[in-house]
């Protein structure tokens, strides 16, 4: 059978990374759905930051993503958006087009099936995001796929039960595994009481490592503490989706005798940072990531050092919109940005202290700042003269 979700295939001789991204946006049985309302339907309603969330991920892995220990080999991807066919995913590399399935609990169960079967050795890697509707009830989470609540005999039958994936995902065959989970996890009454329903998408099998002497690593991530929200701008990348990428380019960069790596214990701390700074540094949002399971290992080896995201704001809360924006190291200029686009200015730098000059757009100037980059690096607070 041809894995239409698999839209990036390329072979690796040794150990790879295999990526699997679900993106969640369009819930036929919830409010605003083309599909009789769920009885159980907990007042959800439609999406648009989870399909985006996952499409942007998809492109980042395919057209940046280089590990040299575990080169990138797979990518799987499954999108749930509105109208009546698949949606389409241009491999950016390639140019192919895909329909991709959308997300339904069988769908995903199969894509998963597969994603997996792809594995080469056990020493693989295996990222698995979703993005989409979350509840909690008890100790367990819940992550409601394309067709919840389609079958009112099973009102939960649509969920990824959180605690069983994760059960199952322990006898697979990749002994790296990094998992993001990125929902609101509001509680939920009727969920607290069948907190051992939903789907674990694959069945526990111990056989499946016999013999194979490597510890599995979990790590694994929500994107919110439990009962409370996860946060994203209408059709753009959630604010955990561009946390994750932001550490995966360097923010969670950690150096060892092996050089430099970003681990999966830095990812969680350069999301606690950047997921704050979503929707930029003047927000005021703050949204908490929660670890459930924890082993800190290499996710990606890097080259060399990482350049680092670097924010800037007015003390005052004024806007930085229009200001002309020049960083120097050593007196060199390494960045100039004639016209900043939001109320705060974002940029890349390399470690190392950093010269900052700024104009404001009135012609008015700021103190001039000097500041010490190194991963992760927080809001740098500028005083209008």
């Amino acid at each position: 059978m041809v894995d239409v979700s698999l839209v990036h295939d390329r072979a690796v001789n040794g150990p790879a990374t295999r990526v699997f991204l679900v993106g969640i946006s369009d819930y036929p049985y919830l409010k605003g759905g083309s599909a009789a309302l769920a009885g159980w339907n907990f007042d959800l309603g439609q999406l648009s930051s989870p399909s985006a969330s996952a499409r942007r991920l998809a492109d980042w892995f395919i057209s940046e993503f280089d590990c040299p220990n575990r080169p990138l080999a797979t990518v799987s991807l499954l999108l749930s958006e509105p109208g009546q066919t698949s949606a389409q995913f241009t491999n950016p590399t390639t140019k192919v087009t895909y329909s991709v399935p959308r997300g339904t609990r069988i769908e995903t169960r199969d894509a998963l099936i597969s994603a997996l079967s792809k594995v080469g050795c056990d020493d693989d890697q295996f990222i698995l995001y979703f993005a989409g509707h979350g509840l909690s009830g008890g100790v367990n989470d819940f992550y409601l796929m394309r067709d919840f609540g389609a079958d009112p005999n099973d009102p939960l039958e649509g969920m990824i039960n959180y605690a069983r994936l994760m059960s199952g995902m322990k006898s697979q065959l990749p002994s790296q595994q990094f998992f993001i989970f990125d929902g609101c996890r509001d509680v939920a009454e009727r969920v607290e009481a069948n907190d051992t329903g939903g789907t674990g998408l694959i069945t526990a099998d111990p056989k499946l490592r016999f013999g194979v002497a490597r510890q599995i690593l979990q790590c694994s991530l929500h994107s919110a503490e439990k009962d409370a929200l996860a946060y994203g701008k209408k059709g753009q990348p959630s604010v955990c989706a561009q946390a994750f990428e932001r550490a995966l380019r360097g923010a969670a960069g950690k150096r060892s005798t092996n050089g430099w790596n970003i681990t999966s214990g830095r990812i969680c701390e350069a999301m606690g940072d950047f997921q704050t700074l979503g929707f930029g540094p003047n927000s005021g949002i703050v949204q908490k990531p929660d670890p459930a399971a924890y082993k800190d290992f290499s996710v990606r080896g890097l080259a060399g050092p990482p350049r680092v995201p670097v924010f800037m704001r007015r003390r005052d809360g004024g806007s930085l919109e229009g200001a002309a924006v020049t960083c120097r190291t050593n007196g060199a200029v390494v960045c100039s940005e004639p016209s900043v686009k939001e109320r705060y200015w974002e940029g890349a730098l390399g470690i190392g202290e950093h010269d900052f000059e700024v104009v404001l757009a009135s012609g008015g100037h700021c103190q001039p700042v000097r500041d010490a980059v190194s991963p992760t690096h927080l809001p740098i607070d500028l005083e209008v003269l």
